[in-house]
């Protein structure tokens, strides 16, 4: 999982004052990227008591890529976070896969609205194989 490396270093999301003590629930933007970014680096199975919980990125990753599985491979994400991500609506029209055949990667952009505060936002990250 390098790609998870990269952003959380030192901006962990562990506000917990920010959000939970009002509201009881954790809704701002860099919980619910690294949400995301935790379904999506999650392959099925990994949860011991939760097999079902993850996506099929890391096991489609590594096949070979052209538009077709490009595309299996973002339904198959989208799917994931809207299955475990419901403090979000995707917006699945706008979310793109970008495929870089000679650098083996691909770059995931997945926007999305925060149901709470109507705030919109991105994630996007580029995946080395």
């Amino acid at each position: 999982m390098p790609f998870l490396d990269q952003q959380y270093e030192d901006n962990w999301a562990y506000d917990i004052d920010k959000n939970f003590k009002s509201r009881g629930e954790l809704r701002d933007e860099k919980v619910i990227s690294q949400s995301i970014e935790m379904i999506l680096a999650t392959s099925y199975g990994e949860r011991l008591f939760n097999p079902n919980f993850g996506s099929p990125l890391w096991a489609q990753l590594f096949e070979n890529m052209n538009e077709n599985t490009g595309e299996e491979l973002l339904n198959g994400c989208i799917n994931a976070i809207k299955r475990w991500e419901d403090r979000i609506q995707l917006l699945e029209d706008e979310a793109s896969i970008t495929v870089f055949i000679d650098q083996n990667a691909i770059r995931l952009s997945l926007p999305y609205v925060i149901l709470r505060s109507g705030k919109t936002a991105v994630w996007e990250k580029k995946i080395f194989a």
